[in-house]
């Protein structure tokens, strides 16, 4: 019944509160519905920009799921403690989280959250950049979610690849896959991956212009 920004804003805000409300209601509750919770209000909390409390929650977690040998949990609070550096700049740290997550995956985790390692840690990589190591990584990611059936993340890795190419000048590979990226999210009606895709579509062609007028100079 609400719509609009507005309504977005409540049904995220309640979303915080009930997770908040769940997390704390019970001190006696298991660790494991502890972990479960603090993993909710940190997504929710990261989608608001609230990064001061989700480096905290992440922090809990990680404490807690090593303090019960969870290997999903530890990698899931490395996770989050990665994606506050990199909203916040800091992709060294990121990178060096993310790592140990991937590494911790490739050995516990099923295959969605190994192949969301791999993109989260392809991402980062684009900003250090080391664009050999992020074009290995987001090819490893969409060969699993192409495997998994999962068409909204392929889509969303052949995104991130199509800016790789981009920064490695290999346009038409870049556009190729771009292209590939769009019809994807268009065939899925997915508006904000429709927006990005035609983004990083206008920075290819302005990169071909770039290209173009410093040939004629």
């Amino acid at each position: 019944w609400m719509s609009g920004a507005g309504g977005v804003c409540g049904w995220r805000e309640g979303g915080r509160s009930a997770l908040r409300w769940r997390a704390g209601a019970n001190p006696e509750s298991a660790s494991a519905i502890r972990r479960q919770a603090v993993w909710g209000e940190a997504w929710t909390s990261y989608y608001q920009g609230d990064y001061a409390h989700v480096r905290q929650l992440g922090g809990e977690l990680l404490q807690r799921a090593r303090h019960d040998r969870d290997a999903i949990g530890t990698r899931n609070g490395l996770t989050i403690q990665a994606l506050v550096a990199m909203a916040e700049q800091e992709f060294d740290n990121a990178i060096g989280l993310l790592e140990e997550a991937l590494r911790i995956c490739r050995q516990s985790c099923p295959p969605w959250l190994l192949a969301t390692s791999l993109l989260v840690l392809g991402q980062a990589t684009l900003h250090r950049p080391d664009l050999a190591r992020s074009q290995e990584l987001l090819n490893e990611a969409l060969s699993i979610y192409a495997s998994l059936g999962d068409l909204l993340f392929v889509a969303r890795t052949k995104g991130y690849l199509g800016y790789a190419l981009l920064l490695t000048g290999r346009h038409d590979s870049a556009r190729r896959i771009l292209a590939a990226s769009l019809k994807g999210f268009r065939e899925l009606d997915e508006r904000f991956g429709i927006a990005e895709q035609l983004q990083a579509i206008a920075a290819l062609r302005a990169s071909e212009e770039r290209d173009e007028l410093a040939a004629e100079l």
